[in-house]
């Protein structure tokens, strides 16, 4: 069945809504992962970020992320990186941008050491606290 196949479902929400930045992120990182199509993958990320440039879409730890991983996913690895900086500024208590930051300042020898503190302190917020051990 078709339902069981991604790339029908995901091309349908692309024809349906061109400007869909989740579809057209969701298909970008399939193609990605499976490295095929890589022609077609950059494309509909290059698509993603100009939907949400174009539509405005409101500023929020989520859409940050997916601007960085855009932009390091296009090649602009320093500006992707600068942006999980900058959300973590804004939103510190955004995880997710956390680990995204702090696997970025392991490229950089300065910052790379306080990185297992962030990585650490991610981990036990992950756990909630009945599942602590007392």
């Amino acid at each position: 069945p078709v339902w069981k196949d991604d790339v029908p479902l995901l091309e349908r929400c692309i024809a349906m809504d061109p400007d869909d930045w989740r579809c057209l992120d969701t298909y970008a990182e399939y193609l990605h992962a499976r490295k095929v199509r890589p022609d077609d993958a950059y494309e509909m990320t290059r698509r993603g970020l100009d939907a949400i440039e174009r539509m405005r879409v409101p500023e929020s730890p989520k859409l940050l992320v997916f601007r960085g991983k855009c932009l390091a996913l296009l090649g602009d690895l320093d500006a992707g990186c600068a942006l999980f900086d900058e959300c973590v500024a804004k939103y510190p208590r955004a995880d997710f941008a956390r680990v995204d930051a702090a696997i970025c300042a392991l490229r950089d020898p300065a910052r790379r050491d306080a990185q297992g503190a962030v990585f650490e302190d991610v981990a036990a917020r992950a756990v909630r606290a009945e599942h602590r051990q007392a």
